[in-house]
């Protein structure tokens, strides 16, 4: 299941 948080945490480990 994807969750916000997962996306979220790809998200600012992209951006970071």
């Amino acid at each position: 299941v994807w969750h916000f948080d997962q996306m979220l945490l790809h998200q600012m480990g992209a951006a970071h």
